[in-house]
């Protein structure tokens, strides 16, 4: 098994078969006199399609697309993203997958994810449109509906980041108070999150950890040593981040990390350029090329931490790697 693929162990789930003799009773309903009729229990059922359910932040949601002269996202959705290439590219071709499910919502934290709170897609007067659902509550409760009503068969979920980078100041000299709160947080709320859906489905779930897009500082002398610390703080935030997600995934049955962290190279910092630096600049918004070297977006200029085609391509990939060798 890959190194960037763990598996989680044996964990208790919940039964969802029906008592037998309720069964019984319903097949003497089905019955009259002087006629003989197949009780439905009995009939085969409708097969429903295989659906892949892709949960998350702006990372599953495709977010990609930016105009270089303003500080804002111009296309939050992308139907190119990672989850849409693993779906294109793998699921439905090699597993007779029919149908995806993206339900990731750009700047999405935990609470937002559950409640719909503060959400930019569910709860109440979203700023984005999200397709047609019958629930928009919060990206949770409509991954409920989803799952109650169509035959789901594998979920990718993405999420922890912003809960670490909308609420913890890099530049606050107790930053690692603030990172250490977050991640404790952040471990009860993926173990009430797991739970929630593992008590629905039997679907493995594909946990995602996160690179660090801010090595891309790194990537030539001279950058200004706010940016450069800014790299050392948050880069060693999701580390921790990652470490908090294996953990949780590694004591569930069907839950399984997929190492992103590792893939991105994000602890390499061989070479000139630094290799992690260079892969972050190859896979990422974070980097232009010029005359075939590639320098950091600085303001006035947008930097974007997500990731570009390639990236998503690289990510789709992984999963792809960790599908083959898991199931």
């Amino acid at each position: 098994m890959p190194d960037r693929i763990v598996k989680g162990r044996k964990a208790k789930k919940v039964s969802k078969k029906g008592s037998k003799e309720e069964s019984k009773k319903g097949a003497k309903k089905g019955a009259k006199k002087g006629k003989t009729k197949k009780p439905k229990y009995s009939e085969k059922p409708q097969e429903k399609e295989k659906v892949y359910l892709s949960l998350g932040d702006s990372g599953p949601a495709g977010t990609s697309d930016t105009d270089p002269d303003l500080y804002v996202v111009s296309e939050p959705f992308s139907s190119d993203g990672y989850p849409h290439k693993l779906f294109r590219n793998y699921l439905k071709p090699n597993l007779g997958y029919e149908r995806i499910f993206n339900l990731a919502c750009p700047s999405e934290s935990f609470y937002s994810f559950a409640s719909g709170d503060t959400s930019l897609c569910y709860g109440e007067n979203p700023f984005f449109a999200m397709p047609d659902l019958e629930s928009t509550v919060s990206q949770l409760d409509s991954a409920i509906s989803i799952i109650k009503e169509h035959d789901v068969q594998m979920i990718t979920l993405h999420i922890g980041g912003n809960d670490l980078l909308r609420n913890c100041d890099p530049a606050d000299p107790e930053v690692d108070l603030c990172v250490a709160f977050q991640l404790q947080l952040i471990s009860v709320n993926l173990v009430g999150t797991l739970a929630t859906l593992q008590n629905l489905t039997d679907a493995p779930i594909l946990l995602q950890n996160y690179y660090s897009a801010y090595l891309a500082f790194n990537i030539v002398p001279g950058i200004p040593e706010t940016l450069t610390g800014l790299a050392v703080v948050i880069t060693s935030a999701l580390i921790n981040l990652n470490m908090v997600l294996a953990g949780v995934a590694q004591n569930i049955e069907g839950v399984y990390t997929i190492d992103h962290e590792s893939d991105f190279q994000t602890l390499d910092y061989s070479g000139t350029p630094p290799e992690n630096a260079r892969v972050i600049c190859e896979n990422t918004l974070m980097c232009e090329e010029i005359n075939g070297m590639f320098l950091p977006l600085l303001p006035p200029k947008k930097f974007d931490i997500h990731a570009n085609s390639a990236g998503h391509k690289k990510m789709a990939d992984l999963n792809i790697e960790a599908i083959k060798s898991l199931f």
